[in-house]
């Protein structure tokens, strides 16, 4: 991929909730050289985006709390007020059968609004602590779903963009598949599913960092007990290439104009 022209300044937003987070690691991380990565792009997707990760260490984890990465495009350069909505997964098949069936399963904790303030340009949330302590993983395998909204809705926020990174992920691992509710029923189907990877670009995942701790084996046996959190694994996923040249509309592969394509976070 290109080198995006120009940068921008990382300006993290500042959560009444905000605070440290005794003994968490960072568990998964997309975020690169951060914002000013020259391997960062946006799409403007209106609706829920699901990624697919694993931790590299091999046990049951606590997550305490996620950063996201977006990208605020208002043409007069205004910081937004929006809404993150966050959804967990114990676990996505992108070979689910039939295809009309969601490729995620196993929810893992309630949906979770947090509210930001969202500034011009290429961005990240700053940490969101999730409430509660978090949600527990049953193992190292993982989805979780992010839409932004309007403030205290569930109506997608027009220019804010889901803000992506060209692989490698930084630290775990996550398949060159991403999903999207292409048509807002809630849920990412076997038939909603796309990449970047095609056209002469790599594939690239979620602008994200998640931390949290690893649980020692007894006591996450305890654990998945009481929560009730399935075992299953994640399955490699079908390749649908739909990327194209920066600038242009992207393409799925049955020739479907999705979205405007990789967006320069300038």
């Amino acid at each position: 991929m290109q080198n995006q022209p120009g940068k921008c300044m990382l300006a993290m937003v500042t959560l009444a909730a905000a605070g440290s987070i005794a003994s968490a690691d960072v568990l998964f991380d997309n975020r690169g050289l951060g914002i000013d990565s020259p391997d960062i792009f946006s799409s403007d997707i209106r609706a829920w985006v699901l990624e697919d990760g694993r931790f590299p260490t091999s046990a049951a984890h606590q997550i305490t709390a996620i950063n996201i990465g977006y990208h605020n495009t208002d043409p007069a350069q205004r910081p937004l007020a929006a809404d993150v909505l966050v959804r967990f997964w114990d676990t996505v098949n992108y070979d689910v059968i039939p295809v009309t069936s969601a490729v995620h399963s196993g929810p893992i904790g309630p949906e979770y609004r947090f509210s930001i303030v969202a500034q011009p340009g290429a961005n990240e949330t700053g940490l969101l602590l999730l409430p509660g302590g978090g949600v527990l993983l049953a193992d190292n395998d993982w989805g979780v779903m992010i839409d932004f909204v309007l403030p205290g809705t569930s109506t997608p926020l027009a220019g804010i963009n889901h803000l992506f990174r060209d692989v490698p992920v930084t630290l775990g691992s996550s398949d060159a598949l991403f999903g999207c509710d292409e048509d807002g029923n809630g849920i990412v189907s076997g038939t909603e599913l796309f990449t970047w990877e095609g056209g002469g670009f790599p594939a690239g995942n979620m602008y994200l960092q998640i931390h949290g701790t690893a649980i020692p084996e007894a006591s996450a046996a305890i654990g998945v007990a009481v929560a009730g959190i399935g075992l299953a694994g994640r399955r490699p996923g079908r390749r649908r290439v739909c990327s194209g040249p920066p600038q242009e509309s992207w393409l799925r592969s049955d020739g479907k104009v999705f979205a405007d394509g990789k967006i320069f976070a300038d």
